[in-house]
């Protein structure tokens, strides 16, 4: 689906090097598979299609989680972070999205842009523009 965008509704939109859209759950190799499409201080957005992971469970169901699993998590996550600051990357997520449209404009300067329309499961009716110089759909979704 693509639709016209006026120029009065994209002057505020946010813009970013990279957008990824689909499954939240990128992983420090999936990015680091990425890194040489980045620049550096990147300003990537995720748009993800889930909402965010509540870890509140019953008591009854609370899952029991070995001391092997937790430090590795912890060390996933410190990688990650870790990589990010050596490359200055920039990521923020937006939770619970579908992408509506994506439309090529051209800037004056001749670079081509991608406007995504996404809207979020807390709002469906607001539409939230973004300008991305590229976009990677994770496979499975868009």
């Amino acid at each position: 689906m693509v639709k016209r965008f006026s120029k009065f509704e994209i002057i505020d939109a946010m813009r970013c090097d990279l957008c990824l859209f689909g499954d939240g759950d990128w992983s420090v190799e999936k990015l680091r598979a990425i890194e040489p499409a980045l620049p550096p201080l990147a300003h990537v957005i995720l748009i993800d299609t889930k909402l965010p992971y509540t870890t509140q469970t019953p008591n009854d169901r609370r899952q029991v989680t070995t001391g092997k699993t937790q430090l590795r998590a912890m060390i996933s996550q410190l990688l990650t972070l870790h990589w990010r600051w050596r490359m200055g990357i920039k990521i923020q997520t937006r939770y619970g999205c579908r992408l509506m449209s994506c439309q090529e404009l051209v800037t004056a300067k001749g670079e081509v842009q991608l406007i995504l329309d996404y809207r979020s499961q807390v709002d469906p009716d607001q539409p939230h523009l973004l300008l991305a110089k590229r976009i990677m759909w994770q496979p499975g979704f868009g």
